[in-house]
């Protein structure tokens, strides 16, 4: 994460990235913009609607190829 030095930082969205990357590496999915522990997040698209709810239960469509699921 690049910041200008003038902009002073925020810590709580550090740790927020920290937990994504975490979780991401962990359960295989990735998180959407504006993401908090406890959202939504997204299917990998290499995943099947089938195997998706396999292995996360319950799983929201929005599009052929972007799907949710609460973990």
């Amino acid at each position: 994460m690049t910041y200008l030095a003038s902009c002073g930082r925020n810590t709580l969205d550090v740790l927020r990235v920290i937990d994504s990357l975490q979780i991401a590496d962990k359960r295989g999915i990735k998180t959407p913009i504006n993401w908090q522990v406890g959202d939504d997040v997204i299917v990998l698209p290499t995943v099947s609607t089938e195997d998706g709810k396999k292995k996360f239960g319950e799983v929201r469509e929005d599009t052929s190829y972007l799907w949710y699921t609460r973990i």
